[in-house]
């Protein structure tokens, strides 16, 4: 019998998805260089951005929203 080998990763290496660029747009909007500019272009690096700087970007936004 044969073995069915499934890379469980794979979908890392995709390119990211145009949901993930435009979420990552609009987060950039808010950056204000508390976090580095996204340099990725697979889902996996998309994914780690992400998570890793939304919650500083929603808080840069809400910080501009306030003071307009």
């Amino acid at each position: 019998m044969s073995e069915l080998v499934i890379d469980a990763k794979a979908w890392m290496k995709e390119p990211m998805t145009e949901k993930q660029a435009d979420f990552i747009r609009t987060m950039e909007e808010y950056r204000f260089d508390a976090f580095p500019k996204f340099e990725g272009s697979t889902k996996g690096e998309a994914n780690k951005y992400i998570t890793r700087f939304r919650k500083m970007a929603y808080a840069n936004a809400a910080m501009a929203a306030r003071f307009c």
